[in-house]
């Protein structure tokens, strides 16, 4: 695979067979690791919304700061 020029930067170019293949479609994340690195599906944000819900309704609900801090995504995948 060779990489190809975007402005300033290098990439990669993906077929559309590995796009389907790998659940693509919505972007992907990127992990390195000692090896090298690993292209995962992007994942739906599991706190998606929360930022503007408890914008509007912060003087309705109990917030825990401490849990909404918490790293949930990265807790799941150590598991």
């Amino acid at each position: 695979m060779h990489l190809i020029n975007i402005g300033n930067s290098k990439g990669i170019r993906l077929s559309k067979n590995l796009i389907n293949k790998y659940h693509f479609e919505d972007g992907l994340d990127l992990i390195e690791n000692d090896d090298g690195i690993k292209l995962i599906p992007l994942k739906k944000k599991l706190r998606k919304g929360w930022n503007e819900f408890f914008s509007k309704y912060h003087d309705q609900v109990d917030v825990d700061l401490e849990f909404l801090e918490f790293d949930i995504e990265r807790w799941c995948e150590e598991l």
